[in-house]
């Protein structure tokens, strides 16, 4: 038996950008999975979360994810029990794997778990953005550029289960005990010095816009960033922060 891994994947009230007092969770996603058998889920968690509180949806959510309100709210299940079920399959994982959980899933779950009282299980995460060692070859890390890259299709992008089902086949190709290695070295922020003129060439490398910062990052392994620096074509920053 190998070690058990729970991808895991949120919908949330709002996404970018990212901010634990709004983006409360409308969807769970969670799938268990043993490493040497990932093909087929050891128990899976599948939940519309609502609330009594929960705002307006907005209409660029809703177009994106096709979870309206009314939806929402027929269907959701109270937060706090939704995530006391997930706490529960956290628990009987080694560790938690995320697509951009570093800077989504872990602390939005953190904030849910402050805001009904649950403790946030000491499970460690992995994520599948930065930990997993991609060929030079792709130069984006977003899930369905990933998808495509690795030879299929996302059918369901943008609701959780599909995300975590998507992220568990991609990391599925890869030798597991290098990432979880890879998971352990520090992530760092490489921002890139572009003109808005030349931002397309820290886009096409993978670069995010952060509209706060009003700066091009993306998240790295500190030796990855390293090689960045040498590769990108344009000056590299490394920084320890965003």
């Amino acid at each position: 038996m190998g070690k058990r891994i729970l991808g895991l994947d949120f919908e949330t009230t709002w996404t970018n950008p990212v901010d634990t007092k709004k983006c409360l969770v409308t969807e769970i996603g969670a799938v268990l999975v043993d490493s040497d058998d990932m093909k087929n889920p050891l128990a899976v968690q599948s939940n519309f979360i609502w609330g009594a509180d929960y705002p307006k949806s907005p209409q660029e959510l809703i177009d994106l994810t096709g979870l309206t309100d009314n939806i929402l709210s027929e269907f959701g299940i109270n937060p706090k029990v939704g995530f006391e079920e997930l706490i529960e399959l956290i628990n009987k994982a080694d560790y938690v794997v995320a697509h951009n959980g570093n800077e989504f899933d872990k602390p939005i779950l953190e904030a849910e778990c402050a805001r009904y009282g649950l403790e946030m299980p000491s499970v460690p995460w992995v994520d599948t953005k930065t930990d997993v060692p991609y060929p030079k070859s792709i130069k984006t890390s977003k899930l369905s550029y990933l998808c495509a890259e690795h030879g299929f299709t996302n059918s369901g992008a943008h609701r959780a289960l599909f995300d975590t089902l998507s992220m568990l086949r991609v990391l599925s190709m890869y030798n597991i005990d290098e990432v979880l290695e890879l998971s352990k070295q520090p992530t760092v922020y490489c921002v890139a010095s572009v003109s808005f003129a030349d931002k397309h060439l820290a886009r096409d490398r993978g670069y995010y816009w952060n509209p706060d910062a009003k700066k091009w990052y993306k998240a790295m392994k500190a030796p990855a960033a390293q090689i960045e620096k040498q590769e990108a074509g344009f000056y590299v920053d490394i920084q320890n922060n965003k």
